[in-house]
């Protein structure tokens, strides 16, 4: 597969022509208002490298007032 060197559009471009394992392009072609499914895509994404880099991260100990 050849290595994408551009911007903007041309991502796109590649996405159609070679392997879209997240389903980026289908959201675009799709309208790209559907925000769930968006957010379902970064999650993919996410996913497949580890997960998102804050989850279960805890800053501290929680004060009691709160």
């Amino acid at each position: 597969m050849p290595a994408w060197v551009g911007t903007g559009k041309w991502l796109l471009r590649e996405l159609r022509a070679n392997q879209d394992p997240f389903g980026l392009a289908a959201w675009v072609d799709n309208g790209a208002d559907d925000h769930a499914a968006l957010a379902g895509v970064c999650r993919a994404v996410l996913d497949s490298v580890g997960g998102y880099l804050q989850d279960g991260f805890i800053r501290g100990e929680k004060p009691s007032s709160l």
